[in-house]
């Protein structure tokens, strides 16, 4: 008895910490994935030769919570992303996410670590390889074309960088984040900067009524670069409705003793999806982009199968949700398409489009 009196209490304060500080969860992934790859047919190819059947697997560890009252922790680790019918972008860095934030009060806090980059809006701010079924959008793609690097540094798939955010918590939340800037291009004539240096995004979130806009601005490449980002995102009983408009400039260098080429970006995304409790989650999810290259454009992907210029990319899927609360089946339709030139430096453009089917499901803990 005397024992279990100084026990109990050992026992009673590492429950208490524990229920109350970082929790861990993760998730596990996988799909069968059908590609027709109409896109990268090229003249005297048979139709359909390029389908594709493969598979594809996640998963992912987190630990988030509270470490004290004014310290907290998120962070994230995929530590299996093969690609089958597509590729696997993410795991570019395993590092999905490590930021401890202190908070020095309700109005002010400063966070340290490894986080995506803010920039992209809602469209790349929600979305995680390992564990949402909407459709990959090209234009987010890592160094997917000479065109589409104009998206691919500030808001793309492989912007995990370690940095400093300072945090302003009034009429909404006022986030300035410090991170390295070093990219490189596709080959010394069309390179951004090489040599590592600081550099910022600024983003604003509010909410009000299920409604949170954002907007975020940046500068890169020695301040030659930017990206401006606007969304707005409604949750509201089930329902929950996104919109994203990005815009980027980018200055490409050119060869010494040569003008330098500007590229600007556009890209307008819209996601819709409903909870039905109990039984589905279906989503559709839009999106439209271009890249235009200065002073001369030819208006079209420059390959096929090369995402480079423009792309539209529709998504549908449904998910059964009521089967269990950590286990989720999915169906999943995706066509990406876009104008490509027949084959490469020639003169006639084709519009194709890559059809996409996804069978898989999700399993949380």
């Amino acid at each position: 008895m005397r024992m279990l009196r100084y026990v109990s209490p050992i026992l009673l304060l590492s429950t208490s910490l524990f229920a109350e500080g970082p929790k861990m969860g993760g998730l596990f992934r996988g799909e069968l994935v059908y590609n027709n790859n109409k896109t990268t047919e090229a003249p005297g190819v048979a139709s359909g030769s390029n389908a594709t059947m493969g598979q594809q697997a996640y998963a992912s560890f987190t630990v988030a919570g509270p470490i004290s009252n004014k310290v907290k922790l998120d962070s994230e680790v995929q530590f299996i992303g093969t690609g089958g019918g597509l590729a696997s972008h993410c795991m570019l860095s395993p590092i999905r996410q490590a930021l401890v934030t202190w908070w020095h009060s309700d109005a002010f806090s400063v966070a340290f670590g490894c986080a995506k980059q803010r920039s992209g809006g809602w469209d790349f701010s929600n979305f995680n390889e390992a564990q949402s079924i909407r459709p990959f959008n090209p234009a987010n793609a890592a160094n997917n074309g000479a065109g589409m690097q104009s998206f691919s540094y500030a808001p793309g798939i492989r912007a995990f960088n370690p940095s400093i955010e300072l945090g302003l918590h009034m009429l909404g939340d006022l986030t300035l984040q410090l991170f390295n800037d070093v990219n490189t291009g596709t080959s010394p004539a069309a390179t951004w900067t090489t040599k590592q240096q600081q550099t910022w995004n600024l983003e604003w979130r509010g909410e009000m009524f299920g409604i949170r806009p954002i907007v975020q601005y940046g500068q890169y490449d020695s301040g030659h670069s930017s990206h401006f980002d606007l969304g707005l995102n409604l949750d509201v009983a089930g329902f929950m409705f996104t919109v994203d408009y990005m815009m980027v400039s980018n200055s490409r260098k050119g060869a010494p003793g040569t003008k330098a080429d500007v590229s600007t970006s556009n890209r307008l995304s819209v996601e819709v999806s409903y909870d039905v409790k109990g039984m589905m989650t279906p989503m559709i999810y839009f999106s439209n982009y271009t890249a235009k290259i200065k002073p001369t454009d030819i208006a079209g992907n420059s390959a096929p199968g090369v995402w480079d210029h423009e792309g539209q990319v529709i998504g549908v899927s449904v998910a059964a949700t009521g089967l269990s609360a950590n286990f989720s089946p999915y169906l999943a339709v995706d066509t990406q398409s876009a104008r490509f030139f027949t084959v490469a430096g020639g003169t006639t453009k084709k519009t194709q489009s890559d059809m996409i089917v996804r069978l898989g499901t999700t399993a949380r803990f």
